[in-house]
């Protein structure tokens, strides 16, 4: 585990340039608050940049920092919360969540303080759950979100309510749109544009949102029994992967607001396959299926970053070479 937190944060602390948004926005964005202009910007990014201008006026250090956060909540989420940390490591590193981080600098350290909350809302430390999810939000404040889904951390629900709640959050959703779109222009009109943008439209094709939202609402309708961490471990994440097949479905025939939405919900996964791999009894029939996720997660890491170039990470560069 030490060694590869290791390597994935050296290359994610020494990119450069690496990630569509990395010089059209967060590179100029430091030296923007440096100088005081920090109209529409979340004070708690702010701040983490003001810090960083205290020490130095580099801007790529602003990449280092917030790469050994990100990478460090997700790691304390792995080795807490998970039943194999290993393989959620590989889940995160092949699954498209790191690399993604590339580009999604504040929301990726959201959404890795978001993570941390299972623990909090599983504990009942529902103040601990709200404080953190307030700090997601001071990052990016599309973080909110997760109140949406505090109480199905904590409260049990039959097979048949986590399938409606699935299918009514698919209906609103398919059926609906323009009143959801008006909704989020009153409360936050800066994502109104989500809604008219075409950007991540190849999600609908994509294979990795296919075979998650597959995986997801199998995980959804099945019956949980004793999964070694108890059962509301079990429950918490099935009640989250009913919500994250929703968002997931919606995603692929609707706006792009939705694909964003799916940055939060998704890495409920990382514990989730694990979990339901250990329920199965076989140990070859166990190795096997871990083998085949793995060879899944290899597969769509291919297609998505080598062959469709996802968030520009490819060619890689370091700054070695500025």
């Amino acid at each position: 585990m030490t060694v590869s937190f290791a390597v994935l944060f050296l290359i994610a602390a020494l990119r450069y340039g690496v990630g569509t948004d990395y010089w059209p926005r967060y590179a100029p964005l430091f030296e923007q608050i440096q100088q005081g202009d920090v109209e529409g910007q979340e004070i708690g990014y702010v701040l983490l940049n003001k810090a960083v201008g205290l020490i130095t006026d580099d801007y790529q250090w602003i990449f280092v920092v917030t790469s050994f956060l990100t990478i460090a909540l997700f790691y304390r989420f792995f080795l807490r919360m998970s039943i194999n940390p290993a393989l959620s490591v590989f889940i995160y590193a092949f699954g498209g969540f790191y690399l993604e981080d590339f580009n999604l600098v504040k929301q990726g350290l959201a959404i890795a303080i978001l993570v941390n909350t299972f623990e909090f809302a599983l504990r009942k430390k529902h103040l601990a759950f709200v404080l953190a999810t307030l700090l997601a939000a001071s990052f990016h404040e599309s973080a909110l979100v997760w109140f949406a889904v505090w109480p199905l951390m904590w409260i049990r629900v039959s097979r048949a309510t986590r399938i409606a709640i699935a299918l009514a959050m698919i209906g609103v959703v398919l059926l609906v749109p323009q009143i959801v779109s008006r909704l989020v222009e009153q409360v936050a009109p800066q994502y109104g544009w989500y809604f008219d943008s075409n950007y991540g439209v190849t999600r609908s094709i994509h294979p990795a949102v296919v075979a998650v939202s597959v995986a997801a609402f199998v995980f959804t309708v099945i019956k949980v029994g004793k999964a070694g961490r108890g059962d509301r471990y079990a429950d918490a994440l099935v009640n989250v992967l009913a919500v994250s097949t929703a968002v997931l479905v919606a995603t692929t025939t609707i706006a792009y607001l939705f694909s964003r939405l799916v940055y939060y919900f998704a890495p409920t996964e990382l514990l989730a396959v694990p979990l339901a791999l250990s329920l199965v009894r076989g140990r070859l029939a166990r190795h096997l299926l871990i083998v085949a996720f793995m060879s899944a997660y290899m597969t769509s890491f291919v297609f998505q970053f080598l062959v469709w170039n996802a968030h520009g990470v490819l060619p890689y560069d370091s700054i070695f070479s500025r």
